[in-house]
């Protein structure tokens, strides 16, 4: 006589994870029955396996193109995804973020170059690796790349493209404390090897003010990084009565707040942040 098991149970015997660059594809192939189980196997979270293709059917269903740096270099504008999928013109900063780190667009120069303005002495970086929010980080330079980008765009006619930005970088307040984090100047390295392709194709003549020690010592960190691109750059210290004027007649002072000698009057014409 034959012992049959009291009732039939299925022992997965193995499992593929099939990975293309659209969707994830779970493959369960079953193995023989057995009488010494009666569940799937526990290791397995099915759960989180659902979620991943759920997200990736999600991510095949968007209509855009992925942001990479090559897009910023062809001025291809249209439809374009942050890395995360969303919509590069619609995503919003956590506000821990957009509050920290402002830029905005003064205005445009005598040759119609857009006029970018940021008090990078205030951008304590160092926040963003300990808090573990650098990912977040990595979007918001990917919007902010991609504004700068469109600026140029914006303005720009068939018989008069515009090639190139200007900025103004105050690095007043720069902390010496973030230099000695190693973590933040590692990833304060990488951002420079990352974006300096748009750098170099996009950045005209800018300026620097207020540069202290600590400025000092960023600029040397990413000089070998970015090369030539530091013989575009005026560089003043913390002196308001050596850099004022000259930003004046460079930026001409509709186009700067009071407190670098521009206008009372003076309103940005697109502030991002705050």
């Amino acid at each position: 006589m034959i012992n049959r098991p009291n009732k039939l149970t299925i022992r997965p015997m193995r499992r593929l994870l099939i990975f293309s660059p659209h969707r994830v594809t779970v493959f369960a192939i079953i193995g023989s029955a057995a009488a010494d189980s009666n569940e799937l196997d526990s290791k397995v979270d099915y759960d989180h396996l659902k979620k991943i293709l759920a997200q990736e059917v999600k991510q095949e269903s968007l209509n855009g193109t992925l942001f990479n740096i090559s897009l910023l270099l062809t001025k291809q504008l249209d439809n374009v995804l942050l890395s995360n999928g969303e919509d590069i013109e619609s995503w919003v900063a956590p506000s821990d973020i957009s509050n920290k780190f402002v830029y905005y667009l003064a205005g445009y120069d005598e040759e119609r170059r857009p006029i970018w303005v940021a008090e990078t002495g205030n951008w304590f970086i160092k926040d963003i690796v300990q808090q573990g929010h650098t990912k977040d980080f990595d979007l918001y330079l990917q919007q902010l790349a991609y504004r700068i980008i469109k600026s140029m765009a914006d303005i720009s006619t068939p018989e008069d493209p515009v090639e190139e930005v200007v900025a103004l970088l105050d690095f007043n307040n720069l902390a010496f404390e973030q230099l000695r984090h190693r973590p933040t100047v590692s990833y304060v390295l990488d951002l420079a090897r990352d974006f300096r392709p748009v750098i170099n194709k996009y950045l005209g003549d800018s300026v620097i003010i207020n540069a202290n020690y600590a400025t000092e010592v960023v600029l040397n960190l990413i000089r070998p990084v970015l090369g030539s691109i530091f013989e575009r750059l005026t560089i003043f210290g913390n002196s308001k009565q050596r850099w004022s004027p000259f930003i004046v007649r460079k930026f001409m002072p509709e186009n700067l707040p009071r407190w670098y000698g521009g206008n009372t009057n003076f309103k940005p014409l697109k502030v991002y942040g705050r």
